[in-house]
């Protein structure tokens, strides 16, 4: 039985992959927004790495998916109406 088997085990991972693009994306604009708040005194340029910047991104989602799996995994394998009696 793999991962993949289940609606739910995909949801899981959905939702997984979701959270860590958004982390991804708040963490970019307080970044960004930070760098630009701050008073010219201390940064004369702001130079953005697009390149670096898509490299974290893509690993960023590729580890919200791996940190998923497991529990997904979990998901898969569990009798649905047995975990909703058990809470």
């Amino acid at each position: 039985m793999s991962v993949f088997d289940t609606d739910t085990a995909q949801q899981f991972l959905g939702f997984g992959d979701r959270l860590a693009e958004i982390r991804v994306l708040v963490g970019t604009v307080l970044g960004v927004a930070g760098s630009l708040a701050t008073p010219d005194s201390f940064i004369t340029t702001v130079d953005v790495p697009y390149a670096t910047l898509a490299v974290y991104i893509v690993v960023a989602g590729l580890a919200g998916l791996l940190a998923a799996l497991l529990p997904a995994r979990r998901v898969g394998r569990m009798n649905i109406l047995e975990a909703i009696a058990h809470e």
